[in-house]
């Protein structure tokens, strides 16, 4: 029946949870931000179906009422916090392409520290893996969590973050090796972030999926101290 009130309160109700992700920033937890204008057209839509009355195709009331039982869950659900438990892809070659935008991209600093903030990490990332014998010696400085076991060797360490390139489903963990993991804290969880001071420097990493060895930059640690878990700590390509 067109413009049933429940087709009118259904729409209303995807309208008001993809808004209200939006406005508390939420959606940065499920979607990288390059998919808030589609939520926000969606959110649109759906406001205009509410309004107009326009209804849901027959053959799908099912599939369109259905997701409705689970928009609770999307407030309530702890999300994964930033850990090492998926598979580590720190090598650049073993990540997906992503057309990088030269026109008005911040370069890293021909001197001075470099400092690895939310707003440059995955390009600048990017970079030093590609050219990081351009900046050996230099002094650098990351946040991140200590990751150690899956898809590391023993006794190597990463100073981890986790890199979201479409969903929450598809985050894999990237980030530096530590050259000197002996004079780090004793780690008593993964979920510990860290701000690590130190020079770059690089080593061997072994990739047990290719079998392969690769030569990857890695961070000489001189100062290390415990930080609190970011609000956002998801890294995204487009940031």
């Amino acid at each position: 029946m067109k413009g049933s009130w429940i087709t009118r309160l259904a729409s209303l109700c995807y309208a008001a949870v993809f808004l209200t992700l939006v406005i508390t920033d939420r959606v940065r937890l499920l979607l990288v931000p390059r998919y808030i204008p589609v939520l926000l057209a969606a959110s649109a839509l759906f406001l205009l179906f509410a309004i107009t009355g326009a209804p849901a195709p027959k053959d799908g009331m099912l599939a369109f009422f259905l997701p409705l039982l689970f928009l609770p869950g999307i407030y309530t659900a702890r999300f994964p916090e930033a850990s090492g438990s998926q598979a580590v892809s720190i090598v650049n070659t073993q990540k997906p392409t992503v057309q990088r935008q030269e026109e008005g991209e911040e370069k890293i600093p021909p001197e001075g520290p470099i400092v690895l903030d939310q707003e440059h990490y995955y390009w600048w990332y990017q970079e030093l893996y590609d050219h990081h014998e351009a900046y050996m010696g230099r002094e650098i400085t990351v946040d991140g969590f200590i990751h150690t076991g899956a898809g590391l060797q023993e006794g190597q360490v990463l100073l981890g973050r986790m890199l979201m390139w479409c969903c929450a489903a598809d985050v894999l963990t990237i980030g530096f090796l530590i050259h000197n993991p002996e004079v780090l804290p004793a780690v008593t969880g993964e979920s510990q972030w860290y701000r690590i001071t130190g020079r770059l420097t690089e080593t061997s990493y072994y990739n047990p999926s290719t079998g392969e060895s690769y030569r990857v930059p890695a961070i000489e640690t001189e100062r290390c101290s415990p930080i609190p878990t970011p609000e956002l700590p998801w890294v995204y390509p487009d940031l």
